[in-house]
């Protein structure tokens, strides 16, 4: 088996000590009722799969990655994804409450709804519905296919294999850590 191989069987083992492993673990142990908390973890773990579908771990860029990601590897639509991107933004900066795109000077407001409406879809236009679960769902949906393409795509590869170096394995430097240093 070729090292990439390896590194990518690696992260993607939801038992072993990957980032990505670790996001998901931490996501199942949530309760169905923790949205936030869920949507957080899961907004990491896309952020985490962009940079190394990207190839990239430089700053300023995270909208540009995600974007090309979820276009990819969900079934949003553009002005879905866009909407995503600001609720990605709500949850980190404020509990999912607010956001504000400076671009186009445009507020939102965030619901959750996880009964039957879709991942996201604008009710108004300041306000957004999100169902946390679809959401999950797509996550889910989406690590399996761009698992998929690393099987063949040498540009996936290469990408994953530039980011995997910096950040593919936890280090742990709790006291207990297996990365203290001999």
């Amino acid at each position: 088996m070729e090292k990439t191989d390896q590194q990518i069987e690696a992260f993607f083992d939801f038992e072993g000590d990957s980032p990505l492993s670790a996001s998901l673990n931490e996501l199942s142990a949530l309760p169905s009722e923790a949205h936030m908390s869920k949507a957080f973890c899961v907004f990491s773990a896309f952020d985490l799969l962009a940079q190394f579908y990207r190839g990239e771990l430089k700053k300023g860029q995270s909208a540009k990655r995600l974007k090309k990601y979820w276009g990819k590897y969900t079934s949003l639509n553009n002005a879905q994804l866009e909407l995503l991107y600001q609720f990605r933004n709500a949850v980190i900066h404020s509990f999912g409450q607010h956001a504000f795109d400076k671009r186009t000077k445009r507020e939102f407001r965030f619901l959750i709804d996880n009964g039957q409406s879709p991942t996201i879809t604008a009710k108004t236009k300041t306000v957004v519905c999100v169902n946390v679960e679809k959401l999950e769902n797509q996550l889910v949906k989406s690590i399996s296919a761009y698992r998929e393409d690393l099987t063949d795509k040498k540009h996936l590869r290469e990408n994953f294999n530039t980011v995997y170096r910096r950040i593919g394995v936890l280090f742990d430097s709790g006291p207990n850590g297996s990365s203290a240093e001999q």
